[in-house]
């Protein structure tokens, strides 16, 4: 199982793992079906595996705000014009205002977190899962 064509039907499948049955036939001269009954010994073989969806998973973070200063105009703008924020809320009780944001990864949030330093201080809570 490790002659040319198969070698072949390799390469251009880590070129580009979307390629179909047909377009790939095409490249290495065999059927669909010839392709596919190759495929699937390599990935029966361990050669071809892990198909998974890589996409990015951004989450939610709910964030309580308590400002240093009654600049309650500047903080808006500057939440409002910030890409990452989701929703701001006016609050009483606990805090000044209440936050949404949505990061890819910490490293994001913690650019976040520094920019709302200059503000005052804050209150973190992450989301584990969304109920409804």
């Amino acid at each position: 199982m490790n002659d040319k064509t198969t070698q072949k039907i390799l390469r251009y499948l880590s070129e580009n793992a979307r390629l179909s049955w047909s377009e790939l036939g095409k490249k290495v001269h065999l059927t669909p079906q010839a392709v596919a009954v190759r495929v699937n010994k390599l990935v029966e073989a361990g050669i071809i595996g892990k198909f998974t969806i890589t996409q990015p998973t951004r989450q939610l973070h709910f964030i309580t705000v308590f400002l240093a200063s009654p600049a309650f105009d500047e903080f808006e703008a500057a939440i409002i014009a910030h890409p990452l924020a989701e929703s701001l809320y006016k609050i009483s009780g606990q805090g000044c205002y209440h936050l949404q944001v949505t990061c890819e990864n910490n490293d994001e949030l913690d650019v976040f977190l520094i920019f709302l330093l200059q503000f005052g201080r804050y209150s973190l809570s992450n989301s584990i899962r969304q109920v409804k």
